[in-house]
């Protein structure tokens, strides 16, 4: 299995919104960048793992390298520089740098670890129920679970695990450093591999760490056309989050997946296209997705472009898509080409997430980012100053097509 790190695209103009053209990635096995932070005295460590079915061994890999991580923020290694080039060296036999060298930063004695799945159900169609599979819908809370399905003990019963080496906190976190990566490894694992195959690997993050109202539950209407609307609060979500995300810490996202984002607007009629019953799009947006005559065949004719009577494309099983032509697992790639509507997330709602101080509610009017608040402070009274978005950082461990790193691509 190979594995690529990669940040999110955060300023090229060609990553704001999904792609609908094929282009030459820039792409590296391995991606690093050196975080001078000796500010930092405490992180808040998101793990988001794709819980659908072929990640198990990708999830035992990331546990097996669960100490190492951690003990590169608990440990931190003796560096020296010889001008630009940096020098890693081991610690004396007393803990102490040998001459000449520093800590790469000082140890962080202070990190909350928390863990959240790609399962936020089927937004309103048939698929990803509950009912008997209730990992088909983890709501993005967090997760304290063993693979064997028991209960993780948390911090205060927060759902995230609470790094105190020094025993200061009150109540006491975990002090010893086995000890936390055995639990750790232990959340991992637990994610297991019974969620939802519709991945909602970005709005998984975005809805624990931003997302204003973050929805009950979705219901759907029974008369036609049937729409999938938004319902209540998630009060419990909103809890763990302010628990979780302290205004001064540095924010660290890393998320584990082998399969592409389905990230869907849950209000609305994109439950259809899960479902297999969604008209296909016009001829037109085969060769351009982004041409202004590329609509759905269930929609109503427009001027200046084609009328469904002459689109052939509209001709065929009464303009909709089989199985065959639109399997399962395709339901999510390219869909402005194939229903000439696309109902995934643009992902510039990512990008903002991490970067603005601002982002919508629910009814569209701009609010505080929570990222980028103090969410223990109340009418404005002994607020903490806002993160920097310099302290905010996703990492990703997800495939890559094979075609784009093989040194010979025959």
């Amino acid at each position: 299995t190979l594995f690529a790190f990669s940040s999110l695209c955060l300023a090229m103009p060609a990553c704001l919104d999904r792609p609908v053209v094929s282009a030459i990635p820039k792409t590296h096995a391995v991606h690093s960048e050196r975080i001078r932070q000796n500010s930092v005295n405490k992180i808040d460590l998101l793990f988001m793992i794709d819980n659908s079915a072929s990640m198990a061994d990708k999830q035992e890999v990331l546990a097996e390298a669960v100490p190492d991580l951690l003990d590169r923020l608990i440990n931190p290694a003796c560096v020296r520089f010889e001008g630009d080039r940096e020098i890693r060296m081991d610690k004396l036999p007393n803990g102490k740098c040998p001459e000449g060298s520093e800590l790469e930063f000082q140890p962080i004695k202070d990190i909350h670890i928390g863990v959240i799945s790609s399962s936020l159900g089927g937004n309103g169609s048939s698929w990803c129920k509950v009912d008997n599979a209730p990992s088909n819908d983890d709501r993005a809370h967090l997760l304290s679970r063993k693979k064997d399905g028991t209960v993780i003990p948390t911090y205060a019963d927060k759902g995230f695990l609470q790094w105190d080496p020094d025993g200061k906190l009150d109540p006491k976190g975990i002090s010893d450093q086995a000890e936390l990566s055995s639990v750790f490894k232990d959340m991992v694992l637990g994610v297991n591999q019974l969620g939802c195959g519709y991945e909602q690997s970005l709005e998984a993050v975005y809805r624990f760490l931003v997302y204003p109202e973050p929805y009950d539950r979705i219901e759907v209407t029974e008369e036609r056309p049937r729409t999938a609307y938004l319902v209540g609060v998630d009060e419990k979500l909103l809890q763990q989050r302010k628990d979780f995300l302290r205004p001064d810490s540095l924010v660290a996202i890393v998320s584990l997946s082998d399969e592409n984002d389905c990230s869907m607007i849950p209000e609305g009629q994109g439950f259809y296209v899960l479902d297999g019953s969604f008209h296909r799009a016009r001829s037109v947006c085969k060769e351009n997705p982004n041409d202004v005559c590329c609509f759905s065949c269930g929609s109503p004719d427009r001027e200046g472009c084609l009328p469904k009577a002459s689109d052939p494309e509209c001709q065929i099983n009464r303009g909709e898509l089989d199985e065959k032509e639109h399997p399962n697992n395709l339901r999510c790639f390219d869909q402005k080409r194939h229903y000439g509507v696309e109902f995934l997330f643009p992902t510039k709602r990512y990008v903002d997430a991490l970067t603005q101080q601002v982002v919508p509610n629910r009814q569209g009017e701009m609010v505080q980012n929570p990222l980028f608040g103090d969410l223990l402070c109340e009418n404005g009274v002994r607020c903490k100053p806002s993160r920097d978005p310099s302290l905010v950082y996703w990492a990703m461990i997800v495939g890559v097509p094979w075609q784009d790193i093989a040194r010979d691509p025959t």
